[in-house]
């Protein structure tokens, strides 16, 4: 029997990554926060579900959906 490696080939998507995005807090205050996209909206390369990792305390560990933040950039970027 022979040893075979299997190359999947997978889509590449933004499932995974670290965004940075705006949630809405009291009295018209945002707070900047950092999360790792969850999934995305049916059809698009779009965050749907985001984790809140980084930035306010209070927020660490909650997950929000579209309506409930908005979208900056894509914190795993390099920039020049």
């Amino acid at each position: 029997m022979s040893a075979r490696s299997l190359q999947i080939q997978v889509k590449p998507n933004n499932v995974g990554r670290f965004a940075c995005i705006d949630v809405p807090l009291a009295e018209g205050h945002c707070a900047r926060v950092y999360g790792n996209i969850l999934d995305l909206i049916a059809g698009t390369d779009l965050p749907k579900r985001i984790r809140v990792q980084r930035g306010f305390p209070s927020l660490h560990g909650q997950v929000v959906t579209p309506g409930q933040y908005q979208f900056r950039w894509f914190a795993d970027e390099e920039e020049d």
